[in-house]
């Protein structure tokens, strides 16, 4: 147990469980588990770690030289709550760095000279290097 003017910040241990934890409060009540190592297999979880998966659940029309906003509109995870599927924008909680991965599907419409190209960007406009893709 880790005190800060007699009031428990932080709790490191098994807490009643074979698991290895560090909890953390602001408030001394309510603690938030910031790592747990598992104890039948070792592996260390981050349940407060930003995490979701989502998708798009129809097809995205795109003309041809325009860029378009993919839909990502269907949350399959989304346990801490970061990403919102009305507006399509995840929101950091901590500065910090994340990874994200997209898979692009795309079916021609009516030409046979087709290409497409998909990237990501941060707050509506700024292209992340390194995440342009082409298809052809």
């Amino acid at each position: 147990m880790l005190q800060q003017d007699f009031r428990t910040k932080a709790l490191l241990g098994l807490f009643g469980t074979d698991d290895f934890r560090l909890a953390t409060s602001t408030d001394g009540t309510n603690f938030k588990d910031g790592l747990i190592v598992r104890a039948n297999t070792g592996v260390v979880d981050q349940p407060e770690l930003p995490r979701f998966k989502a998708h798009t659940n129809f097809d995205n029309f795109a003309a041809a030289d325009t860029w378009i906003r993919i839909a990502i509109n269907s949350s399959d995870l989304n346990d801490q709550g970061a990403f919102d599927a009305a507006t399509n924008l995840f929101t950091a909680p901590v500065a910090g760095s994340y990874l994200f991965g997209a898979t692009v599907v795309f079916k021609e419409n009516a030409t046979d000279q087709v290409s497409m190209s998909a990237r990501l960007v941060v707050n509506g406009t700024d292209v992340i290097a390194g995440s342009r893709v082409e298809l052809t």
